[in-house]
């Protein structure tokens, strides 16, 4: 662990005030409907494990992008050096994770395989987290854009409270509901096949307090590649993720990711989101529906 480096600032109370306002206009104009609000399903929760008061998912988003950040707490593990940021709207307080690595090399070889063309890049965060919103995955913490200290970079709301899937190993931990825990695995490698990210570890799969699955560090994704790493991990769906799939309006998601993508990645994507259809349409018609797509509401019944 790297020794902790602090750039605490003390912002004045204009300043304070400032970011309120801020983020009470932002939150006017998401009611007034200029944006399309998502409910959270999650609680957020400040440093101290205290729920914060965000209701919708553009409030989390709009403290990412405005709050201060007044402290790196700390570093994390990974190769990619991610920072723990303390961020303060002079109201609230919240974690995050900062991401500013941004390379590209040509024919990198990389889990046995050399790709011709290899990005390793924190804008992937942001569109593993658009993408997942817009099929209602629910599994990619909030994360913008944004400029930390002069570099530009990706910020991600910290899980509070979460170890990682290598922790539950190590300790023996098993999940106390086996059938949402199977349907939360099987949808990250359905969505790990989409994006084609080739780093998925133990070590950048969190665990909430609720046992619930959150996917982090997607910057070793998107590759160009319009066929599937793996058909055979695509086993079952849920309902709402396999209608979008279905009705995917593509110009929409071109829109929607190109601030983030290039548009050979965003070809591949689709590519592959066409290549999934195909593949659970087959399983329905080789097993039935019932087989392959599940209710999100089953979770609730599977535990009782």
């Amino acid at each position: 662990m790297s020794t902790i480096q602090r750039h605490r600032l003390c912002p004045n109370a204009p300043t304070r005030l400032l970011f309120a306002v801020l983020l009470s206009a932002a939150l006017v104009f998401i009611a007034a409907g200029a944006l399309a609000t998502v409910q959270l399903q999650h609680a957020w929760l400040d440093p101290n494990g205290e729920p914060l008061p965000f209701t919708v998912e553009e409030e989390v988003l709009e403290f990412l992008a405005t709050a201060e950040v007044v402290e790196t707490v700390d570093e994390l593990r990974g190769v990619t050096r991610p920072r723990k940021m303390l961020l303060d709207n002079g109201v609230l307080r919240m974690h995050a994770v900062f991401r500013d690595l941004d390379e590209r090399r040509d024919r990198r070889r990389f889990r046995g395989r050399t790709h011709p063309v290899f990005r390793d890049s924190y804008q992937f965060e942001v569109a593993a987290y658009e993408l997942s919103r817009m099929l209602g995955f629910d599994a990619v913490p909030p994360t913008v854009l944004r400029r930390v200290h002069g570099t530009s970079g990706s910020l991600q709301a910290f899980v509070e409270g979460a170890f990682r899937e290598t922790d539950r190993r190590d300790r023996g931990l098993q999940p106390p509901d086996p059938v949402r825990w199977n349907r939360q695995w099987q949808q990250m490698e359905l969505f790990d096949q989409l994006v084609y990210n080739l780093d998925r570890n133990s070590g950048n799969l969190l665990i909430d307090g609720d046992w619930k699955i959150w996917l982090i560090d997607h910057t070793i994704a998107f590759f160009r590649y319009t066929e599937l790493e793996d058909t055979t991990e695509i086993v079952s769906c849920e309902r709402r993720v396999w209608e979008r799939l279905r009705a995917l309006d593509r110009d929409v998601m071109r829109d929607r990711l190109r601030p983030f993508l290039l548009d050979v990645e965003i070809d591949g994507l689709l590519a592959r989101a066409d290549l999934i259809v195909e593949r659970l349409a087959a399983l329905i018609a080789a097993r039935g529906e019932a087989a392959v797509i599940w209710d999100r509401d089953a979770w609730a019944d599977s535990a009782q």
